[in-house]
C-alpha cells in the first residue's frame, strides 16, 4: 500500500546496471526522450502471462489501490505486452517506466531468453550470488528519462519472493520520479501565482509555490487562514459547477506536545472546515468522514520539521459533496507555531489519483522563512 512505502525505505538495495555489452534491441542512433502518461508502467512478459500466479503477484503490488480515494484507483496504470519481441519496435522502446520479470530456470521462456541476451551471464551470476533473486535497474537505455526494472529470479518462487521484498522500494522510487512530472504539468500553462506566493510569505512566513490557476477564495489574516481553489473543468450535465482542487493553510500557536497527535489534527481539520469551508447550500460545512473509510495518519517531515500526514475522505454536512483529502500538520519550533496545510478535491465521476498526487507535491514543497 502507498501509505506504507516510507516504512520500507532503506530495505531495498537496487543494483544499477550500466549500459554495456551487446543489446540486440538497442539502436545505434542517438536516443529520443521517453514518453508515457503519468503513473503508466509497462510490463513485458511471455504470452499467457496474464493467467499466471506471477501476474497475480505483480498486479497485487503495482496495481494495488491508491490510498485513500472514494472509488478504487490503482497505484499505477499497467500496460502489458505479452511478448518481448515488441521491444524491437522503436516506439515501444520509448516508454518511460518498465518492469520486466524473468525466471532464469525457464529456458523456454522468450522473456528469459531476451533477458539473458540483454543482461549477459556476468550480470546474471549476481542473481545466484544474491540468493535466488535480484532487481537490476537500467536507466536511459532506449530513451532519455527512462527506467527499466528487471526482476530476475532463479525459480518462480524466487521471483514471487522478490516481488514481496523489492516491490515497495521500486514503487517508492517510481512515485518519487513522478514528482517532477507533476510539477511540470502543474505549472506548464500559466506558470505560478506570484501574488499568492508573496502573500503567503508575508502573512504565514512560508514559501509555497502555487500554479497561477489557483485563485483566492478566503483570506482571513486575523486568524491566519487562507483558502485557494483551482477550477479544473466544467461539468454542466451535473449542474454543480466545476471540478475543484482546493488548498487551505492555517496557522495556530503551538502550546504542548498533545497537539502533535492524530486526534488534535482531526479536530483542527474539522474546526477549519466548519468555520471556513462551505458550499452554496446554507448551513453546509466541510468535515472529515472517518466512518465509511479510515483516516490514515503517519509521521513524516516537511522542510526538516516534524509533521503528521493525514489521508482520507471529507464530506460536506447538509450537502451532497465529498472527496479525498491529504493534510499535513507541521510543527515549526523556530516560531512556536503549527501549520495545517490541506489539499482536497471535489470531482465526482472523475479519476482523482493524479490530482491528489499533484496537490501532495505542492504541499510537500512548503518551506518556512
Amino acid at each position: 500500500m502507498y501509505t506504507t512505502f516510507k516504512t520500507f525505505l532503506g530495505l531495498l538495495a537496487l543494483s544499477v546496471l550500466v549500459s554495456c555489452g551487446t543489446d540486440p534491441f538497442k539502436s545505434s542512433q542517438s536516443i529520443p526522450s521517453a514518453f508515457g502518461d503519468i503513473n503508466q508502467l509497462v510490463v513485458v512478459q511471455d504470452p499467457g502471462f496474464l493467467e499466471t500466479e506471477t501476474f497475480d503477484s505483480l498486479d497485487y503490488f503495482f496495481a494495488g489501490p491508491y490510498l485513500i480515494l472514494p472509488q478504487p484507483e490503482p497505484l499505477f496504470d499497467l500496460k502489458y505486452f505479452e511478448t518481448p519481441q515488441v521491444l524491437r519496435d522503436a516506439i515501444v522502446r520509448q516508454y518511460r517506466s518498465y518492469v520486466i520479470p524473468a525466471v532464469l530456470s525457464d529456458e523456454d521462456s522468450p522473456t528469459t531468453q531476451m533477458v539473458r541476451e540483454y543482461l549477459g551471464e556476468e550480470k546474471l551470476r549476481t542473481v545466484a550470488e544474491a540468493g535466488g533473486g535480484k532487481t537490476l535497474v537500467n536507466r536511459n537505455r532506449w530513451a532519455d528519462g527512462q527506467t527499466i526494472y528487471f526482476l530476475v529470479g532463479e525459480t518462480a518462487d524466487d521471483l514471487l519472493d522478490l516481488f514481496r521484498s523489492d516491490a515497495p522500494g521500486i514503487i517508492d522510487q517510481l512515485k518519487r520520479e513522478q514528482v517532477e512530472r507533476h510539477r511540470a504539468t502543474a505549472f506548464a500553462v500559466q506558470g505560478e501565482n506570484m501574488n499568492v506566493r508573496r502573500a503567503l510569505a508575508n502573512d504565514f512566513k512560508i514559501d509555497l509555490t502555487i500554479p497561477a490557476s489557483f485563485q483566492l477564495v478566503i483570506a482571513d489574516t486575523t486568524n491566519s487562514f487562507v483558502w485557494l481553489r483551482q477550477d479544473i473543468k466544467e461539468q454542466p450535465s451535473l449542474n454543480i459547477g466545476p471540478y475543484v482542487n482546493s488548498l487551505t493553510v492555517r496557522k495556530v500557536p503551538y502550546e504542548s506536545q498533545d497537539q502533535l497527535t492524530a486526534d488534535y489534527a482531526k479536530q483542527l481539520l474539522n474546526e477549519t472546515g466548519r468555520d471556513y469551508v462551505q458550499s452554496t447550500v446554507e448551513g453546509s460545512y466541510k468535515q472529515l468522514d472517518d466512518g465509511n473509510l479510515p483516516i490514515i495518519v503517519q509521521p513524516t517531515t516537511i522542510d526538516n520539521n516534524f509533521a503528521l500526514e493525514l489521508r482520507g475522505i471529507w464530506e460536506m454536512e447538509n450537502d451532497a459533496m465529498a472527496g479525498p483529502f491529504v493534510a499535513y500538520l507541521i510543527h515549526n519550533p523556530a516560531d512556536g507555531e503549527l501549520l495545517l496545510a490541506e489539499g482536497f478535491i471535489f470531482a465526482p465521476n472523475e479519476d482523482k489519483r493524479d490530482y491528489m498526487e499533484q496537490l501532495d507535491m505542492l504541499l510537500r514543497g512548503i518551506r518556512f522563512l
